[in-house]
């Protein structure tokens, strides 16, 4: 008599790890946020990298915490995005009222026996914009998360772990831990104590670029020559003040770094084109550094208030230049030569202005 039998495979219940990273391109330095937009794909705060192994791992909830050393709350934040490496949306929630993010109905299935990156972004709240009822985000209020900590998730009402999980084959729960050594095993995620993301600084207008308009041209001795041009482009959305004007940006400091061969250069100034009229204070420029520090709050009037294109135009008194001589300006490092308000001048300046550009040269004038 022959007796069928069936055969049975056994497989291993899932794993999962989470870990939160800053170190991708996309992810890895501070930036101003201009109110009442969303972070851009080559900006986020920060790298969530899902591995799992076995099996494929639903990922039921994900709670997101504001990190030591923020402030924002949900009168900044208007909703917290996860977004994958092709920078398409995959989920976003709102924040409490202390500004975490709990991505409770989460449910993203990945796949077995891979690490599959989420990208952290914001969308912040506008800044008094105009029949805008959620205009309510602060200038300078700062952004940043962690996996939630135990307190944050009981102020929550919350009585699981940051993440949740179970396996899509088994059927099995995955019991999630916080990390204790800082070394993501198994079945763990990153704790808020070693793992946090980069910042977003909400700022009601933000300056996107900083490039050289000055063409190479012929050096020539004389008093106001022009020595150097850079562009200027400031972006302020539909943010406004608190009396329902324009939120502009203020220009407040200039480092200007100024190579020179035998050509003396004295009597720096500053002044925005098509407002030549309007020029800061005469400086020199320093003998040891070679750079010359120019006021620009010495702009009189609104002259420093500015939004859109703006061109700074430089010029000095330019002695007599000898033969093969040669002038050229540059804005030498920009995260500390630079330096804007972008509140129309009221709360911290930004000195730098966490721009990709380290160096802005200027065009040379020679003979």
């Amino acid at each position: 008599m022959n007796t069928a039998s069936r055969a049975m495979t056994l497989s291993s219940v899932g794993t999962l790890k989470v870990e939160l990273k800053i170190d991708d391109q996309k992810a890895d330095v501070n930036t101003y946020l201009l109110a009442g937009s969303e972070t851009t794909k080559d900006r986020y705060l920060g790298e969530l990298v899902f591995t799992t192994e076995n099996e494929p791992v639903k990922v039921k909830t994900l709670v997101l915490g504001r990190a030591d050393g923020a402030n924002c709350t949900d009168s900044d934040v208007l909703a917290v995005r996860l977004y994958d490496k092709d920078g398409v949306m995959v989920a976003q929630e709102g924040v409490s009222a202390n500004g975490h993010a709990n991505f409770d109905s989460l449910n993203y299935t990945f796949p077995a026996d891979q690490a599959t990156s989420f990208f952290i972004g914001v969308v912040a709240k506008t800044i008094n914009a105009e029949n805008d009822p959620e205009g309510t985000a602060t200038f300078g209020h700062t952004i940043k998360y962690t996996l939630a900590t135990s307190t944050q998730r009981t102020e929550l009402g919350l009585s699981t772990t940051a993440v949740t999980a179970e396996g899509v084959d088994s059927g099995s729960a995955i019991t999630m831990a916080e990390d204790v050594n800082a070394t993501i095993a198994d079945n763990e995620y990153s704790s808020w104590k070693d793992a946090t993301s980069t910042e977003a600084a909400i700022t009601g207008s933000v300056l996107n670029s900083v490039v050289n308009s000055l063409t190479d041209g012929v050096l020539t001795g004389g008093t106001n020559k022009t020595i150097g041009k850079y562009k200027f482009v400031f972006n302020n959305g539909t943010n406004r003040t608190s009396i329902n004007e324009e939120l502009k940006a203020k220009l407040v400091e200039l480092k200007l770094s100024v190579a020179t061969s035998s050509a003396e250069v004295t009597n720096v100034q500053a002044y925005i084109e098509g407002q030549s009229s309007i020029q800061t204070t005469a400086v020199a420029i320093d003998f040891a550094t070679k750079i010359a520090t120019i006021n620009l709050t010495q702009l009189t009037g609104d002259t420093p208030l500015v939004d859109g294109e703006i061109t700074l135009v430089i010029i000095g008194d330019v002695g007599s230049p000898g033969t093969n001589a040669y002038v050229q300006t540059s804005i030498a490092t920009l995260s500390t030569d630079f330096t804007y308000n972008g509140n129309a001048g009221t709360g911290s300046n930004f000195t730098g202005p966490r721009l990709d550009v380290i160096e802005v040269i200027g065009g040379t004038l020679s003979n």
